[in-house]
């Protein structure tokens, strides 16, 4: 058989994925060939209940993509995001670009003023994608997006379907020259799951079905979908973060239905995806280091090849020591044929109580 693809992009293969250095994440996203990474030429929806960190978790994937690409962000921001969150989420992830944040006004008298719509904020992000050199996009959320008709018009006003004819209008006017520029590009946006009242339920102890705004078209018109949880018994109040399991319930670039992969990332109130303690997560999950309870609790020991390591909580505490998380990212690279790494043994001191 003969397969011909008509006006392929130049060197495709080397610009197609992008790795974050989220282990389980980056190989969460593996197609047939064993290619790791977020696809790139993508807009990915990550969607989860009310408060688990959506948009604290889009913040650190997008800079660490923008980070890798050298590209600069946009964010459309219709939930008005507090600023020190998402500076220290980009500045975790090593991003030292400009960001560029369109927001929508909400004061009427200023809306006039420089008459601006909520659609025109959202096309905001289809002309960065048309630039030479375009922006990493951020949409935060579409559940929020709320057309001006919708804004101006009267609570009795008839306008059934236009929230989602717009959205639709959005997402094929995006992915053209996503597809198209020369330099490869990705636009992340957030979306919310609510019950769907009245679902079927197979028994009581089934979960309750859920659905995310935009329904069932929003998911076809995405290429990548991660759906996002907190997991049970992994959260650490006091020391202010929670790990996230990931499911990739869609990916166009994938195995297909048989590739629903999980992946996890510690997150830290108020600074985003951390690296480091992920890799921790990702060592446990994937039985290359041992946890002294079933579950990663604060009061938990770790132990790989040996090597006994501080209480999670404590590892927790140090999170920017770079030098005491070493060995389990480079353990994690070793599992993927990466042979010249070495596991350097852990000499400080250890909490024995």
């Amino acid at each position: 058989m003969n397969i011909t693809k008509r006006n392929p992009p130049e060197d495709s293969a080397n610009e197609e994925r992008v790795l974050t250095g989220l282990h389980s994440l980056d190989w969460s996203f593996s197609d047939v060939a064993g290619h790791a990474g977020i696809p790139l030429r993508s807009i990915v929806e990550v969607t989860g209940s009310q408060g688990i960190g959506k948009s604290t978790f889009v913040f650190s994937l997008a800079g660490l993509v923008a980070d890798k690409l050298r590209r600069n962000i946009t964010l459309i921001d219709f939930e008005r995001q507090n600023q020190d969150t998402l500076k220290n989420c980009l500045e975790l992830s090593g991003f030292d670009g400009e960001v560029d944040w369109a927001s929508y006004i909400t004061d009427e008298q200023a809306k006039k003023k420089d008459d601006v719509r909520s659609e025109s904020i959202l096309d905001i992000s289809t002309k960065k994608c048309y630039e030479e050199n375009p922006d990493v996009v951020m949409v935060d959320s579409i559940a929020a997006f709320t057309p001006t008709a919708m804004h101006e018009g009267e609570l009795g006003d008839a306008n059934m379907g236009i929230r989602a004819k717009i959205i639709k209008a959005w997402f094929l006017r995006t992915l053209k020259p996503l597809l198209a520029n020369a330099k490869p590009n990705i636009v992340f946006y957030t979306n919310h799951l609510y019950p769907v009242v009245g679902g079927f339920r197979p028994s009581m102890n089934s979960p309750v079905p859920m659905d995310s705004a935009g329904g069932t078209a929003v998911g076809y018109l995405s290429t990548q979908s991660i759906d996002l949880k907190k997991l049970f018994k992994y959260e650490y109040p006091e020391q202010g973060g929670w790990v996230l399991e990931g499911k990739i319930a869609k990916n166009r670039d994938g195995f297909g239905n048989e590739s629903k992969k999980k992946f996890y990332v510690y997150l830290q109130a108020g600074e985003g995806v951390n690296r480091n303690v992920t890799s921790v997560i990702d060592c446990v999950m994937y039985g290359i280091a041992k946890s002294s309870s079933a579950a990663v609790t604060d009061s938990s020991t770790i132990t790989m090849s040996g090597q006994k390591f501080p209480k999670f909580r404590d590892m927790i505490s140090r999170r920017h020591d770079d030098e005491l998380f070493l060995p389990f990212h480079n353990a994690l690279k070793a599992m993927k044929g990466y042979t010249e790494v070495e596991v350097p043994e852990y000499q400080a001191p250890l909490d024995e109580d």
